[in-house]
């Protein structure tokens, strides 16, 4: 993902929630830095598991929710639609 900020933000701390069961969501990095431009780059990564695992995420439609907060206190959030497969 691309993230963009106003003037001024500096470190935004981002958070990852609303994974699938058996499935875990992770950012990278965790915290960005807008001091040294207005846009970044951050990898959101969804691991599911693998087959014949018992740990593979169940099937469905599920909503990420990432939430980006700043060292004054202000946050924004933003929905991911994911949908996990049986293949």
């Amino acid at each position: 993902m691309r993230l963009t900020s106003t003037l001024g933000t500096g470190h935004v701390s981002l958070s990852c929630s609303g994974a699938p069961p058996r499935s875990a969501c992770t950012l990278s990095p965790p915290v960005v830095d807008f001091t040294s431009g207005a846009v970044q780059a951050v990898t959101l990564t969804l691991t599911t598991g693998s087959w014949p695992s018992r740990t593979v995420a169940t099937p469905g439609s599920y909503g990420l929710r990432i939430t980006a907060v700043t060292v004054s206190g202000d946050s924004s959030t933003l929905d991911v639609p994911v949908t996990i497969g049986r293949d």
